[in-house]
């Protein structure tokens, strides 16, 4: 094996040279080398190339804000139309339901003393309903519409969210023992129109002169 000769000094003065093996002399040219990595230039190139990365990055943070931001306003525009709908049906529901009742009404008191001529529900604009009930000392002579707050039964109103867009009666009177139904205004079938405050959705329930009730939407 060969061995090199290496002068080497210090502070204290020169030596004689001392033999180093192949294998430092690598160590070493490595180790200048790895050093280039403190070079200012070399830092100058890490930080330009960080820079572009984080502007990319900049970048990609403002495209995933911006879809997030328009899908949220898509689901919250979609949740507030399905919540206008489901409060139309509950509300369409209960109008029948109140309607339902006044008819039961009218057949659970027949015949019993002090019984009103018949039970009916009274519409007023915009989200009122009233259950009355028929009274008139000879109920051959009754007027079978509501009258005033006398003869109120029971009071209702239709969530704050909607209201009536169109009523063709003002009241609906049930005369047992049938019962026989009385519309006021007179007409064969009667309309009633509910619709959300902002108007984007409406449903529809019409009645006739024979006590039949439908829907639509």
């Amino acid at each position: 094996m060969e061995y090199l000769h290496i002068k080497t000094r210090n502070t204290r003065g020169t030596r004689r040279g001392s033999l180093a093996d192949p294998r430092a002399l690598c160590d070493i040219r490595s180790a200048r080398d790895q050093s280039s990595i403190l070079d200012p230039r070399a830092l100058r190139d890490i930080q330009k190339k960080i820079r572009v990365r984080s502007a990319f990055t900049t970048i990609e943070m403002l495209v995933i804000i911006g879809t997030l931001s328009l899908l949220s306003a898509t689901l919250i525009l979609y949740s507030r139309t399905a919540e206008n709908q489901i409060v139309l049906f509950k509300e369409q529901a209960r109008v029948i339901s109140i309607l339902s009742r006044a008819k039961s009404l009218s057949i659970a008191t027949y015949g019993k003393p002090n019984a009103p001529c018949g039970y009916g529900v009274h519409f007023e604009a915009p989200s009122t309903l009233l259950i009355f009930k028929d009274l008139a000392a000879d109920c051959e002579d009754s007027d079978q519409k509501y009258s005033g707050s006398s003869e109120i039964e029971e009071s209702f109103q239709l969530d704050p969210r909607v209201l009536f867009d169109s009523l063709s009666l003002s009241d609906i009177l049930f005369i047992p023992p049938d019962p026989k139904i009385v519309i006021t205004p007179p007409q064969d079938e009667a309309t009633i129109v509910i619709k959300t405050i902002d108007g984007s959705s409406s449903v529809t329930i019409k009645v006739t002169s024979a006590g039949q009730i439908t829907t639509s939407f």
